[in-house]
């Protein structure tokens, strides 16, 4: 066997290799594929499931509330435990968007909006030494 025969061989074999590793690399990344999709879907049905159980839970009291359903005590008593719930957040929720003094939201006092007696004694006393000072006037220091 020649030299050259020798090396044809060496690199028939280093090709199988490479393509037996490509398709190995191939078969991982479409797994990795899948199974990041298969990750995608149950992530988003995690997230339906309480959407569904909600929506369920509501038809199963409007249905109570009008008589077309019996419940149970159990049952019974989780649908009332829910309309306390919306009445107190009915109630409770007009309070959230008050201010720290009781006053509706949209009327805090900005920072130096505001007037009080110190501050009209001093704008006052201001006023007159300027305007004195103006006329050459009073002691303005």
């Amino acid at each position: 066997m020649s030299g050259k025969d020798e090396f044809r061989r060496q690199v028939g074999t280093v090709w199988r290799m490479a393509q037996g590793g490509l398709d190995t690399l191939r078969e991982v990344v479409v797994r990795s594929s899948q199974a990041g999709r298969l990750r995608v879907d149950l992530a988003l049905l995690a997230r339906q499931k309480p959407q569904l159980l909600a929506t369920l839970g509501a038809e199963v009291i409007a249905l109570a509330d009008e008589g077309s359903l019996a419940l149970p005590a159990t049952l019974r008593q989780l649908a009332d435990r829910v309309r306390e719930v919306e009445l107190r957040i009915q109630a409770d929720s007009g309070k959230a968007h008050d201010n720290a003094f009781g006053a509706p939201r949209g009327y805090e006092p900005e920072a130096g909006n505001y007037e009080d007696e110190l501050d009209a004694t001093f704008d006052d006393d201001h006023d007159e030494s300027a305007e004195a000072a103006s006329h050459g006037k009073g002691d303005v220091r």
